[in-house]
C-alpha cells in the first residue's frame, strides 16, 4: 500500500484517468478486491474536494474573454 500512497500523495498520479476500456484505477481496485487500494483513492477525491483552488475573479475572466474575440477575429480572417 506504501507505493499506492506514494504515487497518489506524492506524484499525485491522475486517479481520474481511464484506461483503453474505459476503467479508471478505482474501477480495477474494486475488481480485484484490493479494499485498502479501494479506500486510498477514494480518500485522496475526497481530499482534493477539500483542497481544491478557488474560483477565479471576475477581473481574470474578462482577459480570457478578451483573447477569445481577438482568436475568433483571426478565425475569420484565414481563408477558406
Amino acid at each position: 500500500m506504501d507505493v499506492v500512497r506514494y504515487l497518489v500523495d506524492v506524484v499525485r498520479v491522475n486517479i481520474h484517468k481511464v484506461d483503453p476500456y474505459g476503467r479508471s484505477p478505482k474501477d480495477i481496485a474494486a475488481f480485484f478486491g484490493y479494499k485498502e487500494t479501494l479506500r486510498i483513492l477514494e480518500n485522496a477525491k475526497e481530499e482534493k474536494r477539500k483542497t481544491s483552488k478557488p474560483a477565479r475573479s471576475d477581473s481574470s475572466k474578462s482577459d480570457s474573454s478578451s483573447e477569445n474575440s481577438e482568436n475568433a477575429a483571426n478565425d475569420e480572417e484565414l481563408p477558406k
